[in-house]
């Protein structure tokens, strides 16, 4: 069994429907962000991959320190999705499933070893209502905390969700 921890970056103190790729995080991101490696430095992570946006590097590095430096691995696959319009509307509904895919991959190669993957609560919405299989009717519904654990078991091609949206280590 593989275990992806689907993390959200820290925050970035802009308002989360007019972030920018280069928003870096803020004070209180800097700070959510060690909290958030001192929690998983306890957790077996084998692989840590990240999005290429500032915020979600940034965050994913204090995590890599917290686990002897370990190398992170940035891919655009794990970007900011934009789905929303201005007035918070679900404005555009993406397929997940090409991205599912890509994440059922990542997970066949690591071959029972755990995965973190920083990216955002776009995507992290999507995959999760692609795992659930409700799409329109649940996206807008799921909020995703800056600087939360979601916690996905895979094993025989298969998802289950073990725990979304844990905060438990912010202060």
């Amino acid at each position: 069994m593989t275990i992806l921890y689907l993390i959200r970056h820290a925050v970035t103190g802009i308002y989360e429907l007019e972030q920018k790729p280069a928003d870096p995080l803020n004070g209180n991101g800097h700070h959510e962000a060690a909290q958030l490696a001192h929690r998983l430095k306890s957790y077996p992570i084998d692989f840590i991959y990240s999005s290429t946006m500032e915020r979600a590097r940034e965050t994913a590095v204090l995590i890599a320190k917290s686990h002897q430096g370990k190398e992170v691995k940035e891919t655009a696959l794990f970007d900011e999705i934009e789905i929303f319009n201005k007035e918070g509307k679900v404005e555009r509904f993406m397929d997940f499933a090409p991205h599912l895919e890509e994440i059922k991959n990542l997970c066949e190669k690591a071959q029972g070893k755990n995965i973190a993957i920083v990216t955002h609560g776009n995507f992290i919405r999507g995959i999760l209502t692609e795992i659930l299989e409700a799409r329109e009717r649940v996206i807008p519904r799921l909020k995703i905390r800056t600087a939360s654990i979601t916690t996905v078991a895979y094993e025989n091609r298969q998802f289950q969700i073990l725990g979304m949206n844990d905060i438990c280590h912010l202060q």
